[in-house]
């Protein structure tokens, strides 16, 4: 079975905040900043705000998280996300971050017919040209956009004490973060080989668009069957269960619970 020299294991976190002034966004029609009007919104938006706010800050029965995903251009993608009593999904937060200092940040809420809102973080890390921006939609039961605001800011902390200013309506999908969380379509756990690292060894899985380690026990009897059919086995379709592990020296990967093989 043929050795991958080289994966990344886990979302680089950026937790330093971009500096320098505000940026405002401008009414189109006026020229006026619009961070100094009054906000346009729609009829019932408090009754959004109040559940999304109540899906943010509530304790959920139910928390899950997908692998961490990686291609060779260093971008790396995970959902996470909480359901209630009935295995609904309720929350999804889809976590992208790109080499050149990008990281994007969507969260998708959830009510009994469907997604209620959705609020895209997005930053950009440059020695000169850092920026940060939130753009949030609400939907109606239909899961027609309603109402779509943004705010902009060269710095994090200030973004936060912006208000929100009225924007084109932007639709967002749900649909990668599912294939990411369901492990399908270009996030599928096909295996792609097997390598060591940190005195460990890890299963490759995934496609030729995005991988994902997992750190396994050597006497896994499907890994051992894997290993044995040799090139054979490669692009075998499995499902894979796991577990995030944190080592006391601080070191983070994924740990396999169990495997299986997916007849096809």
């Amino acid at each position: 079975m043929r050795r991958i020299p080289y994966l990344l294991f886990f979302l680089v976190i950026f937790s330093s905040a971009c500096t320098n002034k505000d940026e405002t966004l401008l009414d189109p029609s006026t020229d006026i900043p619009t961070t100094q009007k009054d906000i346009p919104a729609f009829n019932g938006q408090e009754k959004f705000d109040k559940a999304v706010n109540f899906l943010d800050s509530a304790e959920h029965p139910l928390a899950f998280s997908s692998l961490n995903y990686a291609n060779d251009l260093g971008i790396s993608k995970k959902v996470s996300g909480f359901g209630n009593q009935n295995g609904d999904i309720i929350k999804l937060q889809q976590e992208t971050t790109y080499p050149s200092g990008q990281a994007e940040t969507i969260s998708y809420y959830f009510g009994p017919n469907g997604m209620i809102c959705a609020n895209r973080h997005f930053v950009h890390f440059a020695e000169k040209t850092s920026f940060c921006m939130d753009t949030k939609s609400y939907f109606d039961k239909n899961g027609k956009v309603i109402y779509t605001c943004k705010r902009q800011s060269d710095n994090e902390e200030k973004l936060l004490k912006l208000p929100y200013a009225s924007a084109e309506k932007k639709k967002f999908s749900v649909l990668n973060a599912m294939e990411i969380l369901n492990q399908k379509g270009p996030y599928a756990t096909r295996l792609q080989g097997f390598m060591e690292a940190a005195a460990k060894e890890f299963i490759i899985v995934g496609t030729k668009n995005y991988n994902s380690a997992i750190a396994y026990n050597p006497e896994n009897k499907i890994i051992k069957e894997l290993k044995n059919k040799g090139e054979s086995a490669q692009q075998t379709l499995l499902k894979v269960n796991f577990t995030e592990v944190k080592e006391s020296n601080g070191f983070t990967y994924q740990g396999l619970l169990d495997i299986k093989i997916v007849p096809e």
